[in-house]
């Protein structure tokens, strides 16, 4: 369990060791603050471009799934858009048919987002877990920083 010391100022590990930039000597506490934000920065743009690329690939994945489950000549299909066409007035001309292709488009393409999302925060959050468990798990290092006195 991680500790507070006592001026409130640093928090301790449970040896009683600094957590922070403060534990570091004063002339290189600049670098380690570079160093702590060069890789918060990679590991961001890193992230989040395996993200992206995950997202992509799901949803083309999805939207060619989705599209050939879609078959305009089956009897439930076509009672649908005979519903459509009348719901436009009755007229089964090209561009009634063309809108309502371009509907059942747009639809597919809201549920192959859906799902990328759903999978890739899915793949996200275990990914995370993982990480924290093998974060958990690394061996402490030697004491290289003395505890801070206890008043």
């Amino acid at each position: 369990p991680l500790k507070v010391s006592e001026d409130k100022r640093h928090l301790l590990d449970q040896d009683g060791r600094p957590l922070s930039l403060s534990a570091l000597p004063p002339r290189m506490v600049n670098m380690g603050s570079t160093l702590l934000n060069l890789f918060r920065i990679l590991s961001g743009s890193d992230g989040t471009a395996y993200a992206t690329s995950l997202l992509s690939t799901k949803i083309s994945t999805y939207t060619t799934e989705l599209s050939a489950k879609v078959n305009y000549g089956e009897p439930a299909a076509r009672g649908l858009i005979a519903r459509a066409v009348e719901l436009q007035g009755g007229e089964a001309g090209e561009s009634a048919l063309a809108s309502i292709r371009a509907s059942i488009g747009d639809a597919i393409a809201a549920n192959a987002a859906a799902y990328s999302f759903e999978g890739v925060f899915r793949t996200l959050g275990v990914w995370f877990a993982v990480s924290l468990l093998f974060a958990l798990l690394i061996k402490k290092p030697a004491r290289l920083v003395k505890p801070l006195p206890h008043a």
